[in-house]
């Protein structure tokens, strides 16, 4: 067997509910739904008329928004991989990647020597920003020596 406790207040009212089988009461008022104006009348028959040709040419922009989101992320992805040294002596490799939106960020920085044979040192790092808008605690500073790969 098993035991239910309830634990009531003192000040409890206890009323009768309609227990009876069906929708609650307030599913049974009448919204005040407005009038078919002309223009929705004229846009929904449009839409019927033309329903193929408005969905096909739906699709065909999807497609095309999803085609240049890709071109355009595929674009962002060779730009960050690309070298940032012009000396082909010093080839590096640097990834920006921003953690967080709104007020607060993080931005982390991966830098990567790959030439096969020579160490990359005395590298310095300067962020050029809007001081009115952003804040860092080092505009400046210095990188550790680079190995090669």
């Amino acid at each position: 067997g098993g035991l239910i406790i309830k634990i009531l207040k003192r000040t409890a009212v206890f009323e009768d509910k309609d227990t009876s089988p069906g929708p609650p009461l307030a599913q049974s008022i009448k919204l005040n739904v407005p009038r078919k104006t002309k223009l929705y009348v004229d846009q929904t028959l449009r839409e019927r008329e033309n329903a193929v040709a408005m969905h096909r040419a739906f699709q065909m922009d999807l497609c095309r928004l999803r085609l240049r989101a890709a071109r355009e992320y595929a674009k962002a992805l060779e730009a960050s991989l690309a070298p940032v040294s012009a000396d082909p002596q010093e080839p590096l490799k640097m990834n920006a990647v921003v953690q967080g939106i709104g007020p607060a960020f993080k931005l982390t920085l991966s830098i990567q020597n790959t030439s096969a044979s020579r160490l990359v040192s005395d590298l310095q790092i300067s962020f050029l920003y809007n001081q009115s808008l952003y804040s860092v605690k080092r505009a400046f500073f210095k990188v550790r020596d680079q190995f090669p790969a």
